[in-house]
């Protein structure tokens, strides 16, 4: 939460503060992501992305949001070169 809070932050600034509706946009926003990964949730969350992509009959590369963009990068040109779709 902290990153998408520093990201709200960074992509709305002052707006946060002056402009209702992109304060409350950002809100509901934040009250949204807070429950992605509560399974009982039964809007768009991590439980229904990962039961969809069970469904699919293609490779899923998973991007994790911890790694650093050039990891994130490297690791997806690897998965690309590697994958049985590719060949």
């Amino acid at each position: 939460m902290k990153r998408l809070d520093k990201r709200e932050i960074e992509r709305y600034g002052d707006l946060l503060s002056t402009d209702e509706a992109t304060r409350e946009n950002s809100k509901a926003f934040s009250r949204w992501a807070q429950r992605y990964d509560d399974e009982n949730f039964r809007g768009r969350s991590n439980h229904i992305h990962e039961a969809w992509m069970k469904l699919l009959n293609c490779p899923v590369l998973k991007r994790i949001g911890e790694l650093e963009l050039k990891e994130q990068v490297d690791k997806i040109l690897f998965a690309m070169r590697h994958s049985p779709a590719t060949k």
